[in-house]
């Protein structure tokens, strides 16, 4: 198995989606392409970055590290089986699992809307970046509180911040006043973002602002 990544397969429904995680250990930013292998051959990939409460609970990365693959496979015949989870990318092998068929299992033919369904990379709980805490602190430290401040506004609520916004929020993190997540949750949880529905992006979207740079 590999030690540069973390993950399991979990199950797999009726509707033949595959769903687990997958999660780099050096660097838990980094979104990991995943690849399910049967009998030596590859019957789905996709991308683990949608967000699951339990691995945001287990303090698993940030909590955006889950996938769900469709799978036009059958497995006539088969009443057990045993999935391989590989990275993509280096054909690395993450986990190995041996799953219960399920009697009725029938793949659904695909669509567009189902696939955007599965691939939602919008926050729509503040909670859920809690584990993104270390790339907020991290961020500040390199950057300060009055840049954060600007880009929380950026990030919630699609606007560069009010010259008082600024200030009294600058005010409040820079005196500990105010939690950092506190202030994007009042940013969240406003009437402007309810109105505005200006999309926020979750940790393991390329679009995350406050995503760390990569180590080196």
């Amino acid at each position: 198995m590999s030690k540069a990544f973390s993950g399991f397969i979990d199950t797999i429904s009726e509707a033949g989606c595959i769903e687990g995680w997958a999660v780099s250990n050096r660097n838990t930013y980094e979104v990991v392409p995943v690849c399910i292998v049967w009998k030596g051959e590859p019957i789905g990939a996709g991308i683990a970055n949608l967000f699951r409460s339990d691995l945001l609970t287990s303090g698993i990365g940030h909590g955006w590290h889950a996938f769900r693959i469709r799978t036009d496979q059958a497995f006539d015949g088969e009443r057990t089986l045993r999935l391989s989870l590989v990275e993509l990318r280096g054909k690395s092998l993450i986990a190995v699992a041996d799953l219960p068929r399920h009697a009725t299992l029938s793949p659904e033919p695909l669509d567009v809307d189902s696939l955007l369904d599965a691939t939602d990379l919008q926050v729509t709980d503040i909670s859920s970046l809690r584990l993104a805490k270390p790339a907020i602190d991290t961020f500040i430290s390199q950057y300060g509180v009055e840049e954060f401040v600007d880009r929380g506004y950026c990030y919630i609520l699609g606007r560069p911040a009010d010259s008082g916004g600024l200030t009294s929020y600058t005010k409040l993190i820079a005196s500990r006043m105010m939690e950092p997540l506190t202030f994007l949750a009042t940013l969240f949880n406003s009437a402007e973002r309810r109105e505005s529905k200006w999309p926020v992006l979750a940790p393991s979207d390329p679009g995350f602002v406050f995503t760390p740079e990569p180590p080196r």
